[in-house]
């Protein structure tokens, strides 16, 4: 069987680039398929990504004015991530910049997959019909765990029939937050299935045996995020790291820069790629982090974490941590940055408790992609 996967692979961010990698291998080892990942990235992508973002609005302007002087060093950053694709991707041959081109793959595969992360978000830049599948091919389609964001699909000013006729073309159709699922339904008036992303699939010593895990001696508190922008969440992590007497890391080169963040004293990892998410989250002693795969990696490698909204009301149509964490059991690790304590990290977690109900995930996941690769039931 040759599958081909749609997914935000050429994001240069960690969590997407590793969701794709632990489908691709995932489809591989079970199933025992020819996988390779469709190398297709939209023009949002390719302007969010670049170095100076070639979007012409103001806040973008400003913001490449800030980045322009530090533009060697965010070139070394995103050759990181390069690194990784190149090493750990099996791609097509070749690479595919506009929806219209990938008429070319019709006859290519016997199973199409979308998914994970978020693309049917319909709101973020990366966002393109080809994540929904909507070129022309004879193979099967189906999802696995893609995310709408915090986005209900229904509320589209344009494309709603034709985003309605792609998913209704898909054997199986999964998503990864409750929200998704009742939008979708909605939508399509079909069964949508909760899915665990791509990522929870492995346990840690899948992952230890996939990527060169490396041990880190240095005890610290790795902070992770989407936003590093929040002076308050940052002075108040600042606090808690002089409490703990540890240093904090930072990944994010770019972000580094921009957001100033040596004035708090958080320390820059000298890599920022996939493999240095990875590694870093394995080795710290704590994890502060607003992000979805940061919270995912944090529960699979048994963290002392904190996930950090940047609102004090929630956003109702957000569920993608706080979903999650719900199902874990793992509400009270939900907390308002600005309000971050050293005890909030401190306070253990019963991890016994929570890798049953991961592997109970794991399970689920697992039944549901082996309905929709084999076409059971």
């Amino acid at each position: 069987m040759k599958i081909g996967i749609v997914t935000f692979h050429a994001s240069l961010n960690c969590g997407s680039m590793l969701q794709a990698f632990a489908l691709q291998n995932i489809l591989k080892e079970r199933y025992g398929a020819d996988v390779e990942i469709v190398d297709f990235s939209s023009r949002g992508q390719r302007q969010m990504y670049s170095v100076v973002d070639t979007h012409l609005r103001p806040r973008v302007l400003k913001r490449n004015l800030r980045v322009f002087p530090y533009r060697k060093e965010i070139r070394i950053m995103q050759n990181d991530f390069e690194i990784f694709k190149g090493k750990y991707f099996k791609l097509t041959p070749k690479f595919y910049k506009s929806f219209y081109q990938l008429k070319e793959l019709h006859d290519r595969y016997d199973l199409l997959v979308a998914g994970g992360d978020q693309v049917w978000n319909i709101r973020c830049r990366d966002n393109d019909m080809a994540y929904f599948l909507a070129f022309p091919t004879a193979a099967r389609k189906i999802s696995y765990s893609p995310s709408l964001g915090a986005v209900n699909i229904n509320t589209a000013k344009k494309n709603l029939a034709q985003y309605r006729k792609c998913l209704m073309e898909f054997s199986h159709l999964s998503i990864r937050e409750p929200n998704g699922k009742k939008w979708l339904e909605q939508l399509t008036g079909r069964e949508v299935k909760i899915i665990a992303d791509p990522t929870m699939l492995y346990v840690p010593d899948d992952w230890r045996r996939l990527l060169p895990v490396q041990q880190i001696e240095e005890k610290y508190i790795f902070y992770y995020a989407f936003n590093y922008g929040n002076k308050r969440i940052n002075k108040a992590l600042q606090e808690a790291s002089n409490k703990l007497k540890m240093p904090v890391y930072v990944i994010e080169r770019k972000e580094w820069n921009i957001c100033g963040l040596e004035k708090y004293g958080f320390k820059l990892w000298e890599k920022a790629d996939p493999l240095a998410f990875v590694n870093m989250i394995s080795n710290a002693a704590y994890v502060v982090t607003d992000s979805f795969h940061g919270t995912v990696f944090s529960c699979l490698f048994n963290k002392q974490f904190c996930n950090c909204r940047h609102n004090i009301v929630q956003d109702k149509d957000d569920d993608r941590s706080s979903s999650l964490l719900s199902v874990l059991g793992l509400e009270s690790r939900y907390v308002i940055g600005e309000e971050l304590k050293a005890e909030d990290l401190m306070i253990p977690i019963d991890y016994d408790s929570v890798n049953r109900m991961i592997e109970d995930i794991r399970k689920e996941a697992f039944c549901y992609l082996d309905s929709a690769v084999l076409e059971k039931g």
